[in-house]
């Protein structure tokens, strides 16, 4: 997992990363998926990418906190682009976070999945942002963004 989240760092392999070539996304959503999603409409379960779909209910998440992070941030990282952000919404995987969010215990991993959240909720309009990696976050933000994270995890 460590080596497919490194390589979602490199924006210029987004696109390919998330074709159909490749298809990573539903292969990095899966360990986080539970086959108990109980409150998932028919219509949401019909808008996920079909490895997403009707999983078996003894389908359990990942149990290594650290993987759940590591596929957290290598979607996360996959959101820095436009075409990433709106393939990930096109895929639905909101409806994936939406129930992990409700059964994590790790705060850390909690702040992943609302900072993924966070990201794919927004409209692109609000982002107007082709390249998240592309924008100079002032050091002043950039250290109450990690005091704000602190505070969180405590």
């Amino acid at each position: 997992v460590g080596t497919i989240r490194n390589c979602c760092f490199d924006t210029d392999h987004h696109d390919w990363l998330i074709s159909d070539k490749v298809d990573i996304v539903p292969r990095l959503v899966l360990p986080l998926a539970s086959g108990a999603g109980d409150s998932i409409t028919e219509e949401e379960m019909d808008s996920l990418p079909v490895d997403l779909q009707y999983l078996d209910e003894d389908k359990k998440v990942e149990s290594d906190v650290d993987i759940r992070i590591m596929l957290l941030e290598s979607l996360t990282q996959l959101c820095a682009t436009k075409s990433g952000r709106e393939q990930l919404r096109d895929k639905n995987i909101y409806v994936i976070l939406r129930e992990l969010h409700k059964t994590e215990k790790d705060r850390a991993c909690l702040l992943a999945v609302e900072n993924l959240v966070d990201i794919l909720i927004k409209r692109e309009d609000e982002i107007n942002v082709e390249n998240y990696k592309h924008l100079d976050v002032p050091e002043d933000l950039h250290e109450k963004f990690q005091k704000m994270d602190e505070i969180y995890l405590k």
